[in-house]
């Protein structure tokens, strides 16, 4: 045999033997600042104080008393062995809603709340599927009775004594009583944006040849349910016969009630993922492929560099909690039985108008923060423009921790599976309403990137922990 051919076959025979020895290797893109960026650390254990108040939130979670018909509790559309999801395509209720359930964990590092940030603090955001008609279908002055009612003395160790004026009028209040909702109007500016953009030929046609003094109407005919059932026109008119003394302590009482269900969410947190650990063994690592173990491997590392890298996953996923908290527009088209959705546009729109938003609400006479939000945080709000184009059809970005149980997918629940989710950011459909991010253009990934960014993906899967608590466990009994 030729002196050349043996060098070959020795040549062959080395990189096999050397291939199988050798540690997988990955970009030097990946650096250990850019993997330790997502690492969630826990909060500060609550106190003593804060976790009575956090338990007694959670009977009210999990009470179906709470609502028209004693059948919806907040467990119904958050339900904890579904990582505080429902499993369905949008979120059922009293009557059914338009948009798929977001989960409440790690929900205490939030700033904006719902999908279209129309609440500003937790406690605002527990209050509004109470008097929602289409979801708990009740009233604060159902929810004043009630704790008079079964949980007086349990609210009354947290939030001071309820006056015998007040709990005179248990009898009233459950009766319903309801301030009247504000109107949400369509700026003209709005409805300019919403004419040049909207995907909906039928409802451009409509818009188009109506006449002009109507035409802001139907926009807004365009953006509600087909079904919303009515509001008791009597709880108005009970509301508005009480004195501002009166009302004024109602929406005390209510406020602390979301408090006290703000309590127990701010205490659910899932930071103990396969990803979670593998950070934790990076500390004092010098390479990276060093920490990588059977739970957290080869794969998973190389779908973390698809999402921060081809993938663009980063830009909108960023942080500890895998969103970077603001709204996007990622090119939803619209649904054949789904209503115009607006996004942070028409949710802006109500939270400067909330009764509980965060600053300067008028309820009690002073601001309604909850300790959650500095004064900073709160004054954003202030400086936001619901007419901004960019807000137009624009959705809060959701975490991805622990998305094998949140499924479906998106505002609107129309992706059954991860490999669908990815296949609509390859593509560039157009969006109901507004403009596609631009970030998003020219996503292509391989097969083979797609499994590891999904192999990524399923690392971020975590047990629920009550930090007021051991473990989440099953529903405590209410009496």
């Amino acid at each position: 045999m030729k002196p050349l051919a043996i060098r070959f076959i020795f040549y062959v025979m080395w990189l096999f033997i050397t291939s199988c020895d050798a540690k997988p290797q990955i970009s030097n893109q990946i650096t250990l600042p850019a993997l330790k960026s997502f690492e969630l650390s826990a909060p500060p254990m609550p106190s003593t104080k804060e976790k009575t108040l956090a338990r007694f939130g959670k009977k009210l979670f999990f009470d179906t008393r709470l609502s028209w018909n004693n059948t919806v509790s907040c467990s119904s559309c958050h339900r904890p062995e579904l990582s505080f999801t429902d499993g369905l395509k949008r979120a059922r209720g009293k009557a059914g809603l338009t948009m798929n359930t977001p989960t409440i964990v790690n929900s205490r590092h939030g700033n904006f709340f719902f999908w279209d940030g129309r609440a500003d603090s937790l406690a605002a955001q527990a209050l509004s599927p109470i008097e929602h008609p289409a979801e708990h279908g009740i009233s604060r002055g159902h929810v004043v009775a009630h704790l008079l009612r079964y949980y007086r003395q349990e609210y009354e160790s947290h939030f001071g004594k309820i006056s015998d004026a007040l709990a005179a009028m248990a009898p009233t209040l459950a009766r319903g009583a309801l301030p009247k909702p504000k109107r949400l109007a369509i700026t003209p500016t709005q409805f300019s944006m919403v004419a040049t953009t909207i995907a909906n030929p039928l409802w451009l046609r409509e818009l188009l040849a109506a006449p002009e003094a109507l035409r802001l109407n139907m926009i807004e005919s365009f953006t509600t349910a087909k079904y919303i059932p009515a509001i008791p026109k009597e709880w108005f008119g009970r509301y508005n016969s009480f004195t501002d003394v009166q009302q004024m302590a109602v929406n005390k009482v209510f406020f602390n009630f979301g408090k006290a269900l703000a309590a127990y969410q701010r205490n659910l947190m899932a930071n103990q993922s396969p990803f979670d650990l593998f950070l934790r063994r990076l500390n004092g690592q010098k390479n990276v492929t060093a920490a990588l173990s059977e739970d957290f491997g080869i794969s998973e590392l190389r779908g973390f560099e698809v999402f921060a890298g081809s993938g663009k996953c980063h830009f909108c996923h960023s942080g500890p909690l895998f969103t970077n908290g603001a709204f996007h527009n990622i090119g939803l088209p619209q649904g054949e039985t789904m209503p115009l959705q607006l996004g942070r546009t028409q949710g802006l729109g109500h939270l400067k108008s909330a009764e509980f938003k965060c600053m300067g609400a008028k309820a009690f006479g002073h601001s309604a923060v909850d300790g959650i939000q500095d004064q900073a945080s709160c004054a954003m709000t202030e400086f936001l423009d619901p007419d901004h184009a960019d807000f137009l059809g624009a959705f809060k970005t959701p975490s991805l921790r622990n998305l094998m149980k949140t499924a479906p997918y998106f505002h609107d629940g129309s992706a059954q599976t991860l490999e669908q989710v990815i296949d609509h950011y390859q593509q560039q459909g157009r969006p109901a309403v507004g403009h596609r991010e631009e970030i998003l253009t020219g996503i292509q990934l391989a097969p083979k990137e797609v499994e590891d960014l999904i192999a990524f993906l399923k690392s971020l899967e975590s047990p629920i922990i009550d930090l007021s608590a051991p473990m989440i466990a099953s529903p405590d009994k209410v009496s």
